[in-house]
């Protein structure tokens, strides 16, 4: 664990002093909004098209990280820019945008100040993507209003819809 702490301290340190726009996801940010599962590795999205920044980065520091150009893995750190699920022909977009960024948090995890995702934006897994064509279904809580706002802008510029097409039906269910 230390190891990966002291790994994740020279990240933090090096997109912020670049002020890079970035934040932890994933299973170790659930682990921070109370998923106590262990933290076996570190994932960070960056926004789209920096990757090349960041091994430029961790290369200029004497790091010596794997970059296939759609992850970069550094001792037990995976960066990535575009986490975007594509399944079925569908594509479900999760890059760090605007609207990611302007509810990013300040955390401390393994000793670093880190910046987290959003609950709502946090965890990211492909097996929620398996509702009926045409049907999307998100089982939510939290700031309805900005889910929905992302939700319409994820949609409209992400697919060329506009957004008048883009409907939206919130129907509260009970537990």
């Amino acid at each position: 664990m230390s190891l990966i702490a002291g790994n994740l301290g020279v990240v933090q340190r090096l997109l912020d002093a670049n002020q890079m726009k970035w934040a932890v996801c994933a299973g170790v940010a659930a682990h921070l909004y109370g998923d106590r599962r262990p933290i076996e590795d570190v994932d960070v999205v960056v926004m789209p098209g920096k990757l090349p920044d960041v091994v430029k980065l961790l290369q200029q520091q004497q790091k010596a990280v794997q970059f296939d150009g759609q992850r970069i893995l550094w001792r037990g750190i995976k960066v990535f820019d575009d986490l975007t699920v594509r399944r079925d022909g569908s594509v479900y977009p999760f890059l760090l945008d605007d609207p990611m960024i302007a509810r990013l948090r300040r955390m401390s995890l393994l000793g670093a100040p880190v910046t987290v995702l959003a609950p709502a934006h946090a965890t990211h897994r492909s097996d929620h993507y398996r509702d009926p064509p045409g049907v999307k279904v998100v089982h939510f809580t939290g700031d309805l209003f900005h889910f929905r706002e992302h939700l319409i802008a994820s949609l409209v510029g992400r697919h060329g819809a506009e957004e008048a097409e883009v409907e939206l039906d919130f129907t509260e269910v009970a537990d």
